[in-house]
């Protein structure tokens, strides 16, 4: 267990030592997150992996999603079509893009990905944030986060 520092730390720093940061994903260019309250994410699926490579999860197009998961509830085309005239897809498309386990049905994860403006641990700072520690926020730039207090004691999780 590490404890962070209530002062600003830049994302990279972050990256190193957070339990939630996942490197093994195409998306956002590697920088994956696992936290649960990340808001920032993409819908994903697991590349199997070589005999000396981890898996790596890549980016899949929202509307292939959809599609997937009603042809796995509707079944043909023409049965989705009667399922929208009816009124049923659109409501159970609403709830299945966010449940976990209608996603996983289709070997669908949500991957979030890693940024300093939303960061679940804290937020991302702004000029006046640095003003008010005395410095100039032009020799810093945007890629700094002040953590919330409770996630710069000394947690599990990073």
């Amino acid at each position: 267990m590490n404890a962070l520092p209530q002062e600003p730390i830049h994302i990279n720093d972050l990256c190193q030592r957070c339990g939630f940061f996942n490197a093994v994903t195409e998306i956002n260019n590697g920088y994956g997150c696992n936290h649960p309250k990340n808001e920032s994410w993409n819908f994903a699926k697991v590349r199997p992996a070589d005999d000396d490579e981890e898996p790596v999860t890549y980016e899949v197009d929202e509307h292939k999603v959809r599609y997937a998961l009603l042809r796995k509830r509707f079944g043909s085309y023409q049965q989705i079509v009667e399922a929208d005239k009816n009124g049923e897809a659109g409501p159970y498309i609403n709830k299945a893009m966010y449940d976990g386990e209608a996603l996983k049905s289709i070997n669908v994860i949500r991957q979030g990905a890693c940024y300093a403006h939303s960061c679940p641990l804290g937020y991302n700072m702004d000029s006046d944030d640095w003003k008010e520690l005395g410095e100039d926020p032009e020799d810093w730039g945007d890629e700094w986060i002040m953590l919330n207090e409770d996630e710069s004691k000394t947690t599990e999780s990073v």
